[in-house]
């Protein structure tokens, strides 16, 4: 699914998801999330979900969600810097560098 459109016009109007299909296409973990969303994390949420979409997919969104969201309801920033450290981690994982991440 090409999400951008999307996230764009929510990101402006976030309380209209609810009356929307798009809502039940979220993965669980995203709709829970906005479930604990004020008006202005939602809007900053899915403009971090518009940008970080373009180049992938839910898989490592979902693991930043989670790994921001283990200590309490986490910001759009908190999110973002999870995800760009995970998908670093995992990156380097993948290409058989191995480092000490104190994420363990």
């Amino acid at each position: 699914m090409i999400w951008q459109p999307y996230l764009h016009l929510l990101s402006r109007r976030p309380r209209a998801i609810k009356y929307s299909n798009l809502y039940n296409q979220f993965p669980p973990i995203w709709t829970d999330y906005f479930k604990n969303c004020t008006e202005e994390e939602q809007k900053a949420a899915f403009r971090l979900l518009g940008r970080l979409l373009k180049n992938n997919d839910f898989e490592l969104l979902n693991q930043a969600l989670n790994l921001a969201s283990a200590h309490g309801h986490p910001s759009a920033d908190h999110i973002k810097h999870c995800f760009y450290t995970y998908g670093r981690i995992d990156s380097n994982l993948k290409v058989g560098r191995h480092y000490k991440t104190g994420l363990n």
